[in-house]
């Protein structure tokens, strides 16, 4: 009896193959594959999209039978061994790909012949690269993330990404997705494994008020200086201005700071951002007593800076580091 391969294509467009040619193929009884089947099923609820149950009719009766695309074919006759079964496994891949290649070379030949082309040369230049859905990029952070930390708490994750990107995560019951969805759409990924990447290599602390701190300091990530220009609205924390070019004011200078604690220099309760002017004016002087002599002086922008060192504050073996 010779034995064929018929793919055909199912309603919803899916390329499929009877349980019962499989069964003829492989030299199976089909009530085999049928149980092979409802045991991947049983073991698996996601299988079931591979899957469709219907009925044939054969001898005026009615029997069981499964119509299976691709995977679900490769999951059923993962179970088949031995040098024939290998060959049949071969020509259904074959089989099912020459179908794939047919449809999709039968709509519109010359577009998709020229997205090949551009793909390959994206692909060549290192532009083109594998796509992998954001959300599951997220859950790979968040097991990551709990293995480093110790943390099993989800909203702990969360409120730790939005401390460390300075914006206020909110809670499910407050918007129509899911939390995690929110992230991926409004915030940086990349900031986040960041983030993840610092607890696990132990360079990410956390400030005396719980915020995540880089031990890198401020310019040792890509996160902190952007972020600290963000809370002072990029206006000098001193004199408000914000027509001048900003840069990175030491608030308790590097030459006072280094005496004890020079890996400390650059952490971000330690950086403000300033004008030129003020910069050179403060030099090395105790900001509170500089600051409060300033005619530009205000009780708010003092105010901000005190918030912005004490948010950011580490604890050392001596004792908390103040300005």
């Amino acid at each position: 009896m010779e034995h064929s391969i018929e793919i055909v294509t199912s309603t919803d467009g899916q390329q499929v193959v009877s349980s019962r040619q499989v069964a003829d193929n492989f030299g199976k009884t089909h009530k085999n594959v049928i149980a092979s089947i409802r045991e991947i099923l049983a073991a698996e609820n996601q299988a079931a999209k591979f899957f469709h149950e219907t009925t044939y009719e054969s001898r005026g009766k009615m029997y069981t039978e499964f119509l299976m695309d691709k995977s679900g074919f490769s999951l059923v006759a993962m179970g088949f061994t031995g040098k024939q079964a290998l060959q049949w496994k071969l020509k259904y891949i074959d089989a099912f790909e020459r179908m794939e290649r047919s449809l999709m070379i039968g709509t519109q030949p010359e577009v998709l012949k020229r997205i090949t082309h551009i793909e390959e040369q994206l692909s060549a230049a290192g532009i083109l690269r594998p796509f992998v859905a954001p959300r599951y990029t997220m859950e790979n952070l968040l097991t990551r993330y709990k293995q480093a930390t110790g943390i099993d708490r989800v909203r702990t994750f969360y409120d730790d990404i939005g401390k460390w990107c300075g914006v206020k995560v909110p809670y499910a019951n407050s918007i129509r997705i899911p939390v995690r969805d929110w992230i991926v759409v409004n915030l940086s990924l990349e900031h986040v494994q960041e983030l993840v990447v610092g607890f696990e290599t132990h360079t990410m602390t956390r400030s005396t008020d719980g915020y995540p701190v880089s031990l890198n300091g401020c310019f040792g990530n890509s996160v902190e200086w952007d972020r600290t220009l963000k809370e002072f609205d990029h206006k000098c924390a001193y004199c408000g201005e914000s027509h001048e070019p900003l840069m990175a004011e030491h608030v308790v200078p590097q030459s006072v700071m280094a005496r004890e604690h020079p890996e400390l220099c650059d952490s971000v309760f330690n950086i403000v951002p300033v004008c030129k002017i003020c910069n050179q004016s403060k030099g090395t002087s105790f900001m509170p007593t500089w600051f409060k002599k300033q005619p530009t002086y205000s009780d708010e922008r003092y105010w901000r800076i005190q918030q912005h060192q004490s948010r950011y504050l580490l604890n050392t073996k001596e004792g908390v580091i103040s300005a």
